[in-house]
C-alpha cells in the first residue's frame, strides 16, 4: 500500500451542491465503461476459480501477473495516528462493543465489520440507508425501492461464502460514481445493474437474475438483487482476493483486478471514489 496519499483532514468540506455533484457526475459521464478486460465476460457464480478462455487468449503469461499497484501521488501525507483516531471515534459513536466491531488496523479509509454477527449486518444496512437518504436516488422512489438492507444482505452472503469483506463506504461510492444512485434514468437503472458490471466500451450491456447469473441487458428476468449480488461476487472473486488486493489498495493505488485490468477506463476513477468515501465517512459514519 502506498504512503503518499491525500490528507483527508485538510480537505475542504464537500457539500451536496451543484459544483460537487456536477464534478462527480462529470466523472461518471466520462467513464463510458464500468469494467474492462475480464469483466466484459458474464459473471457466473458457479465458475470462480479460473479465468475464462477469452481472457486467456487476450492475456499473455507476463501480463497475467498482478500489476504493481502504484499509489496516487499527492502533495501531503496522511497522519496514520490521526486517521486511526478518526476510525476509533467512529466505532465509539456507533456504540458497538469491541467484540462486535473491529477496525482494520491497516485500513486508512474503511470501517471493518464482522458480518457473521447480525448486529453488524444491521449496522451495514443502516450505513447504506443513510447515504441513500442523503442522495435520494431514483431507485429509492420506485415501486419496489432499493434499501440499505439489499446491500447488507449481499455483503453478508458473499462474506459467508468467501470470507471477503466489501466495506459499505466502497459499495456506496462505487454505486454513486457508476450512476446507480442517479436521480434520472440511465444505463445502470435500465439494466437493473447499479454497478455497471459487464457494461463495456464496446457497447455490450448486462443484467442479472436473482442468483447473480448473467442475462442480456434489459432482460425481463433481470432483478435489482441480482445486479447487486453480481457486483459483490465480482469484487470477491477478482478484486478483493485475500493476500492480493485490499480495499485501500484499490482506492489509494489503482482500481485493478488480480490480472491488472481496470474496473473503469477513466483515470479519474480513484480520485472520484476518494472524494465520495471521505464524504460518506464524514456525513454518515463519523
Amino acid at each position: 500500500m502506498g504512503t503518499n496519499i491525500k490528507n483527508f483532514n485538510n480537505w475542504n468540506r464537500l457539500n451536496e451542491d451543484d459544483s460537487y455533484w456536477g464534478w462527480i457526475n462529470n466523472i461518471g459521464a466520462g467513464l463510458k465503461t464500468a469494467v474492462t478486460g475480464v469483466e466484459q465476460k458474464p459473471v457466473e457464480t458457479q465458475t470462480k476459480s479460473e479465468p475464462n478462455p477469452e481472457e486467456k487468449s487476450k492475456t499473455s503469461d507476463k501480463s497475467a501477473e498482478p500489476k504493481k499497484v502504484e499509489p496516487i501521488q499527492q502533495s501531503t501525507k496522511i497522519d496514520n495516528k490521526e486517521y486511526t483516531a478518526k476510525l476509533q471515534a467512529i466505532s465509539k459513536k456507533l456504540g458497538m462493543e469491541a467484540k462486535d466491531l473491529t477496525i482494520d488496523p491497516n485500513s486508512k479509509l474503511f470501517i471493518n465489520l464482522d458480518l457473521t454477527k447480525p448486529s453488524n449486518v444491521e449496522l451495514y444496512s443502516d450505513i447504506c440507508q443513510q447515504w441513500i437518504d442523503i442522495r435520494k436516488p431514483l431507485i429509492s422512489k420506485i415501486q419496489d425501492p432499493i434499501t440499505g438492507a439489499d446491500f447488507a444482505e449481499a455483503a453478508a452472503l458473499v462474506f459467508s461464502k468467501t470470507g471477503v469483506y466489501v466495506p459499505p463506504q466502497l459499495v456506496l461510492a462505487q454505486a454513486t460514481l457508476e450512476g446507480g444512485f442517479s436521480k434520472e434514468k440511465n444505463k445502470p437503472l435500465d439494466t437493473k445493474n447499479l454497478f455497471n458490471v459487464g457494461n463495456t466500451d464496446n457497447g455490450s450491456i448486462r443484467s442479472f437474475d436473482d442468483k447473480g447469473n448473467t442475462l442480456p441487458g434489459g432482460d425481463p428476468k433481470a432483478t435489482w438483487k441480482g445486479g447487486i449480488l453480481a457486483y459483490f461476487d465480482l469484487l470477491a472473486d477478482r478484486y478483493l482476493v485475500p493476500g492480493k488486493r485490499t480495499a485501500d489498495d484499490l482506492v489509494l493505488g489503482e482500481f485493478v483486478n488480480t490480472h491488472g485490468n481496470r474496473y473503469a477506463t477513466s483515470k479519474s476513477y480513484e480520485q472520484g471514489l476518494l472524494k465520495l468515501i471521505d464524504d460518506i465517512n464524514t456525513r454518515v459514519i463519523a
